[in-house]
């Protein structure tokens, strides 16, 4: 991704670090967002009041998150394997070691927000 970001002219990386992992929000699950998500009533009746974003979604397809695909394990972007792969992505605390690869990797500037 550094070598993708520097091709296109790229000078400045921003490392966010203000989440190291998935947060915790009570409201998520009591609407029932979950991976992978199921249908439920309460659902189809959410779908069915947003009619322009079904008719979109069902043009468009799903969320692909095409950016990560080359990163997945054989290439699979199910929500499931999403998930995985961010479960094992994100892991632990931002520290001066977890950066020192990407500093030395990246000849730009470089800001940790």
């Amino acid at each position: 991704m550094l070598d993708r970001a520097a091709a296109v002219g790229t000078d400045l990386l921003v490392i966010l670090a203000d989440v190291p992992t998935f947060g915790f929000r009570p409201c998520d699950v009591f609407d029932g967002l979950a991976m992978h998500p199921s249908m439920s009533l309460k659902n189809i009746i959410e779908v069915m009041r947003k009619p322009d974003w079904t008719l979109q979604t069902l043009m468009h397809g799903q969320t692909s998150f095409k950016t990560l695909k080359k990163y997945m394990p054989k290439k699979e972007l199910s929500l499931k394997k999403l998930g995985e792969f961010m479960n094992a992505t994100f892991s632990g605390r931002l520290n001066e070691d977890r950066i020192a690869s990407i500093r030395d990797h990246w000849k730009g500037k470089l800001i940790i927000k």
